[in-house]
C-alpha cells in the first residue's frame, strides 16, 4: 500500500473510534471529513459530556445574535459543533 492509501485507512479509523465514542454518548454525527491533518466530525448539537474545548469563534448571525463555533479533540480528531445565541 502506498503513503496516501496507508494515511487514508489511518484517518479512517481514528474517525471511526471517535464516532462510536460520540454515539455511545448520545451524541448526533451529521459529517466527517477525512481530508487534511486530522478528521473533522460535526455534531448536530452541543456535546453531552464534557470536552474540552481547543478553540472557538464567535460570529454574528444574519438573523441577529451571535453563534459560537467551538471544537474540541477526540482520538486524534477535531469534533465541532455550533451554539446558537451564544
Amino acid at each position: 500500500m502506498n503513503a496516501q492509501n496507508t494515511h487514508i485507512v489511518s484517518k479512517l479509523q481514528e474517525a471511526q473510534v471517535a464516532v462510536a465514542n460520540l454515539v455511545d454518548a448520545g451524541m448526533t454525527v451529521t459529517h466527517i471529513s477525512i481530508e487534511g491533518r486530522m478528521p473533522r466530525i460535526n455534531l448536530q448539537h452541543p456535546p453531552r459530556k464534557n470536552m474540552t474545548v481547543c478553540w472557538k469563534a464567535i460570529r454574528p448571525r444574519k438573523a441577529g445574535g451571535r453563534e459560537c463555533e467551538m471544537a474540541a479533540l477526540l482520538n486524534g480528531c477535531e469534533v465541532r459543533w455550533t451554539e446558537e445565541n451564544y
